[in-house]
């Protein structure tokens, strides 16, 4: 049987299996709240800027298409006649 780990060991070690731990960005002096929490803060500000971007990438991603199909449905009409 396995022993069970102190959850501040497994902060500190940044474990894969515990949930509440993220393996980058812990460092030793995770000990104190204080920078617990700074670093939670950061991290959940990091993840908003990542968040921004892909959906600004999205928008513009999403309006290059727009435009594609307009141009396609243009240039099908020309031989047409119609205009």
């Amino acid at each position: 049987m396995g022993h069970r780990r102190s959850k501040e060991r497994r902060r500190r070690k940044g474990y894969m299996s515990d949930v509440n731990v993220r393996r980058k960005g812990v460092s030793k002096d995770t000990k104190s709240t204080e920078n617990r929490e700074e670093r939670r803060e950061v991290i959940t500000d990091e993840l908003r800027r990542e968040e921004t971007k892909t959906m600004k990438e999205k928008r513009e991603i999403t309006e290059v298409r727009k435009e594609n199909r307009e141009e396609e449905k243009q240039k099908r009409h020309r031989g047409c006649g119609i205009e």
